[in-house]
């Protein structure tokens, strides 16, 4: 379904093309909301606030909503030349990111082509990482990663006595996460890198397309405060 499409789905589930009283919307207008309701969708799909209380990965259905805005990249080290068992990645992705999943620790052979070990990173709090810090009265024993994601830096706190500064120089850092959508842009027939344009179709899947359209049309009768807002929550709580 392109663009195009989801804007005469939008007329015809609020009866614009049979004229009703409802007031007429601007393709504009349809783009907010439609906006509006792709991020709203996203959320629900991947936190888990929908009606099958079911996260990302949840379920089958949740992995095939969302695995069009899947990406995994490999993240920079920018660490100094340091004692200190903190190691800086600078968070520079192709794609905007919307929601983080996971990320390895990725230990390459000498080579440095071959991938020796992967190991988990667990996210924690600032609060949580400080315990981590290797300090002159503290030398934690740490047995898996850890990491908080501090604005563009992704701040990974490791075992020196496993990790020394020559062993970590040879890793690498792995991202999944989910990005950022492209906005609808109905005045654009075709889009680029950040737009979908008229003749272009959302990047997630398909069969979530009506969903967006649903869920957009809820948004818009809500805000003119019709009635039948009353009556269109039941349909869309039965598109799980």
């Amino acid at each position: 379904m392109t663009l195009e499409d989801m804007h005469t789905a939008f007329d015809v589930e609020l009866d614009k093309l049979n004229g009703t009283s409802y007031p007429s919307f601007l393709p504009e207008e349809k783009d907010f909301w439609l906006n509006k309701a792709y991020l709203m969708l996203i959320n629900q799909k991947f936190t888990g606030s929908n009606v099958l209380g079911e996260g990302f990965e949840g379920g089958v259905k949740r992995i095939a909503d969302l695995q069009n805005l899947l990406r995994t990249e490999r993240l920079t080290d920018t660490s100094e030349n340091t004692t200190s068992n903190l190691i800086n990645y600078e968070i520079t992705l192709s794609d905007k990111m919307l929601y983080f999943i996971s990320a390895i620790f990725v230990q390459m052979k000498d080579d440095n082509q071959t991938v020796d070990t992967i190991i988990p990173i667990r996210l924690v709090t600032h609060d949580v990482l400080q315990n981590f810090m290797a300090t002159p009265h503290n030398l934690p024993y740490i047995p898996y990663p850890v990491g908080v994601i501090d604005q563009d830096q992704f701040i990974i706190a490791v075992d020196r006595f496993e990790y020394s500064k020559e062993k970590t120089d040879k890793c690498q850092v792995e991202i999944n996460y989910i990005k950022y959508p492209k906005t609808f842009d109905s005045s654009k027939t075709n889009g680029n890198s950040t737009i979908t344009g008229l003749q272009d179709s959302p990047e997630i899947a398909e069969h979530t397309h009506n969903e967006i359209v649903a869920l957009a049309v809820y948004l818009a009768i809500e805000n003119i405060e019709s009635p039948r807002v009353q009556t269109n929550v039941q349909p869309l709580n039965m598109q799980e």
